[in-house]
């Protein structure tokens, strides 16, 4: 994903761009252990918790993790295949 929005909020080009990544996709929570991004606590309406406030986590991450690689694995074939 290319965020259409740019912003230099926290310490840590990839903290930046994990939020615009979220702001781009509208998403009401980010789940994160970075102590960085938790300790600013919400950004823009997107609620920043701790693995341990969410008790489905384990799914969530699982279901995740299955997403980024398939959509690794198209983006790949997708260069390949031009």
């Amino acid at each position: 994903m290319e965020p259409k929005v740019t912003i230099s909020a926290v310490k840590g080009e990839a903290n930046d761009l994990l939020l615009e990544c979220a702001i781009e996709a509208r998403v009401d929570a980010v789940v994160t252990g970075d102590k960085e991004l938790f300790g600013i606590g919400g950004f823009r309406g997107i609620k920043l918790s701790v693995p341990t406030e969410i008790p489905e986590y384990p799914i969530i991450c699982a279901v995740g993790l299955i997403y980024c690689i398939v959509k690794s694995f198209f983006h790949a074939l997708s260069i390949v295949l031009a």
